[in-house]
């Protein structure tokens, strides 16, 4: 038998006992059925499950990160309490702390995060970490959830945003950070955009940007930003990156030692 016939044979052999990897494609749908805080069994076999055989949240978007191509990956998130109890360890990897949009392998796919809205479907880190972070490249939308108590050392109290990521009627409350954005940081000038729609960043705390801090590009329309403080300054907002456009929105009851509403050093439209 000649070496490109068993080599062939082996092949469908790997193939026919289920051996051959088989990471998640573009337009691949993840339904989340468990609020529980576990990891995927085998991220390269494009499943979520975890051991229990259940698809949490967490398990979800670890097979996301793994799909290749040009399409969107979806995951649907039901009403319920998403709590994140894996403390973050040195590595800070996606099998513990917060919750990471990492980089695309291989292809640019979009994950899409689509909750049922932001009163009923809440993630919450309990302080372990931040809640969500998007890794430079990664392009996201996030849909109709609260993302609740974030705490990070550093920037980004409940969201750290490096790729370009949409919100669209999110809520993002009650975290903070030792540094830059209580609720929010959009992070590195180059690749941070972030685009936020009927979002409301509510209660948070940081030292510059209670609310938000963004290095990259930010554009805020029909949004809230309330009741978020600084101990330096921008209670509200504190923007010096790209640029900023702040349409529609309203900016209220924020605090900081300068600047209790904003404080921007780019190019700002209002």
């Amino acid at each position: 038998m000649s070496p490109r016939i068993t080599c062939i044979l082996t092949s469908l052999a790997l193939l026919a006992c289920g051996l051959a990897p088989h990471p998640a494609k573009a337009d691949s749908i993840f339904n989340v059925n468990s609020t529980l805080d576990q990891i995927d069994a085998d991220t390269s076999d494009g499943i979520c499950a975890t051991a229990a055989g259940t698809c949490t949240l967490r398990a979800a978007i670890m097979q996301a990160n793994r799909a290749s191509g040009f399409g969107v990956v979806t995951i649907h998130v039901p009403a319920g309490v998403y709590k994140l109890v894996r403390p973050r360890t040195a590595t800070g990897g996606e099998l513990d702390g917060d919750l990471d949009l990492n980089a695309p392998v291989i292809g640019n796919p979009q994950i899409h995060i689509l909750g049922s809205g932001r009163d009923t479907t809440i993630i919450d880190a309990e302080q372990i970490d931040r809640v969500l972070s998007v890794a430079a490249q990664r392009r996201a939308i996030i849909k109709d959830l609260t993302l609740r108590n974030g705490l990070a050392v550093g920037a980004g109290g409940a969201l750290l945003n490096a790729g370009d990521l949409t919100l669209d009627r999110v809520d993002v409350r009650d975290s903070r950070a030792t540094g830059y954005g209580g609720g929010i940081y959009n992070a590195t000038p180059a690749t941070g955009n972030l685009s936020m729609t009927v979002v409301r960043v509510m209660s948070n705390r940081a030292e510059y940007g209670g609310g938000i801090a963004s290095d990259g590009a930010i554009t805020i329309d029909k949004s809230q930003i309330s009741g978020s403080v600084a101990t330096a300054s921008g209670g509200g907002l504190y923007a010096i990156g790209r640029w900023a456009v702040i349409r529609n929105s309203l900016l209220s009851d924020n605090a900081a030692n300068g600047g209790g509403a904003l404080v921007v050093g780019t190019t700002t439209y209002l």
